[in-house]
């Protein structure tokens, strides 16, 4: 719990500077009662690079069910959001379960970042790209209630037909052998359906 504690208030912490930073670019000189320029740049962010695109291959409307049934596991809408800076999923399980996820690019670090969370977990993962249409991302996955917490890492492979495999493993321990957490396959969900 004390890591997820710390994760919690390194997260409050960024954004209360965020916060200040924003607030003092219009702040009123105390000299001269004159409006300071804004300190942060008023052009948005370039978000169009190819770095940026390296997981579009994920975008769209999801059918989501076993690799190898097609027992529904859930849906999923995965959307572009902030003028192509990041990436949004909404997951509905078939058997209730949301969840969403914010996805973005670290382009200082060269990795992307996904942060998971549900009613039951948070998910704190990084990775580079492995190939076009694949990606690779590793961390932590922080569990509500009993507080614990455990290495975890994603994998999303583009198909030859189109879908998308996803896999989800988690560790016990840093001794443990990797467990599948969630394996499942990605159709798309055609208009009309």
């Amino acid at each position: 719990m004390p890591v997820f504690k710390n994760l919690a208030a390194s997260r409050i912490g960024a954004g209360i500077l965020a916060g200040c930073v924003l607030m003092t670019t219009g702040a009123v000189s105390a000299q001269n009662n004159e409006t300071v320029a804004p300190s942060v740049s008023v052009n948005p962010p370039n978000c169009d690079s190819e770095a940026f695109r390296h997981f579009d291959f994920w975008v769209g409307e999801w059918r989501v069910t076993g690799v190898d049934d097609d027992i529904l596991a859930g849906t999923n809408a995965i959307t572009r959001l902030s003028g192509g800076c990041a990436i949004l999923e909404q997951w509905q399980g078939a058997q209730g379960g949301p969840g969403q996820s914010y996805n973005y690019y670290d382009s200082q670090n060269k990795v992307w970042r996904q942060l998971w969370t549900s009613a039951s977990n948070i998910i704190d993962i990084s990775g580079p790209v492995v190939r076009e249409g694949h990606l690779l991302m590793t961390g932590t996955i922080y569990y509500r209630g009993p507080g614990n917490s455990q290495p975890f890492k994603g994998e999303w492979s583009l198909q030859v037909d189109g879908s998308i495999i996803q896999h989800f493993q988690q560790k016990t321990s840093e001794d443990a052998e990797w467990s599948d957490w969630f394996v499942g396959r990605y159709r798309p969900i055609e208009s009309g359906n």
